[in-house]
């Protein structure tokens, strides 16, 4: 990660923010620091502080609190937040914060497990059904004198080419190509 970018911004100064594409580098600022450290940093009183990167969005801002947001030693992201009155964000904020951000890195854990699962899931699908494809074609093509199967509680009974159950004239065809991919046998 070389910038930590806004991705969720509180009212009208954060819309602006994110139409901005706002972005901070690793390292910079309170939030830059504490995406390369992982750990978090509270500022009660901004004045004078070295570290603090002034918005003019937030002119106002007197006291900041920087959270990170980890799965493990990984930092996915920073929660950041300012105060305009100098000395509001306490120790507690902080204690708060940083159990609410592991709350959020697991669900966020969660959300990309859920995730590739579901794409693990939809390539199994994709191969299940070309084996299955293939599988049938090379059988197919080992048994020619077989047209098709009968199912039934008792088994499955392979159909020779041109004898047919009494059907009732009931037969499915595919593809307009005058196969015969469905039989029903009961009325």
């Amino acid at each position: 990660m070389q910038t930590v970018a806004l991705t969720v911004g509180y009212g009208t100064v954060g819309q602006q923010m994110l139409e901005m594409h706002h972005s901070v580098p690793v390292g910079v600022g309170l939030i830059g620091k504490v995406a390369a450290s992982g750990k978090s940093i509270l500022r009660a009183n901004l004045v004078g502080d070295p570290d603090h990167r002034m918005n003019p969005l937030l002119p106002a801002t007197k006291g900041e609190l920087a959270v990170p947001i980890k799965l493990g030693e990984e930092v996915l992201g920073v929660l950041d937040v300012q105060s305009d009155q100098t000395g509001a964000l306490t120790e507690n904020d902080q204690l708060v914060l940083e159990g609410l951000c592991g709350q959020v890195a697991v669900a966020i854990e969660g959300t990309i497990l859920r995730q590739e699962m579901e794409s693990r899931l939809r390539e199994l699908n994709v191969l299940q059904r070309q084996m299955t494809r293939e599988g049938w074609r090379d059988y197919h093509e080992h048994r020619p004198d077989t047209a098709g199967y009968q199912y039934s509680q008792t088994g499955v009974q392979s159909l020779e080419r041109g004898v047919w159950p009494q059907t009732n004239g009931r037969a499915v065809k595919a593809n307009g190509k005058g196969r015969v991919i469905a039989v029903a046998v009961r009325p």
